[in-house]
């Protein structure tokens, strides 16, 4: 009888996401970030329901404000990294899953660049992640390594008669 008792009272992760109306990935952040508190059982994760009614009731939308999510600010401090530095982009390549980074901030512009990514791959114009990386340096270098091994298979080709 406890069991029943404990077990309507208990949701996964899963049954807490249809219950919020959200996703499994954002229960799960949302206890990452310690909107939810969580109960362990072993390795499964549970969520008190009484827990779920608070955060329900605590971010319920006033008719006058309109917000009903946690904003950045109000995030509790959790001591996790946060992580402050460029977007990072995935995107695939015959197949194969190419990431680098944006070198921006700005989530619109990062968005305009994997589009562009995107668009290079589907057109069949896209080279690679390094091609667009190389520099005039590392060419001459690699020009001149060529030329000298080239030259020393032929030692009197460089020799005038």
């Amino acid at each position: 009888m406890m069991s029943e008792a404990v077990s309507n009272r208990l949701y996964s992760v899963k049954e807490a996401g249809r219950y919020l109306g959200r996703s499994p990935w954002t229960i799960r952040r949302l206890i990452r970030d310690g909107f939810l508190r969580e109960v362990r059982q072993g390795r499964r994760v549970m969520l008190d329901i009484v827990d779920l009614e608070q955060f329900v009731e605590k971010y319920k939308r006033e008719a006058s404000d309109g917000h009903d999510l946690p904003q950045e600010e109000e995030r509790p401090n959790t001591e996790l990294l946060v992580e402050t530095g460029p977007f990072w982009m995935k995107y695939y390549s015959e197949g194969r899953p190419i990431q680098e980074s944006t070198q921006t901030t700005d989530r619109v512009e990062a968005k305009r660049l994997l589009k562009e990514k995107e668009g290079s791959v589907a057109t069949g114009l896209y080279r690679g992640p390094k091609i667009e990386r190389i520099r005039f340096e590392d060419l001459a270098a690699l020009v001149s390594k060529t030329t000298k091994s080239t030259n020393e298979r032929r030692p009197g080709a460089l020799m005038s008669t």
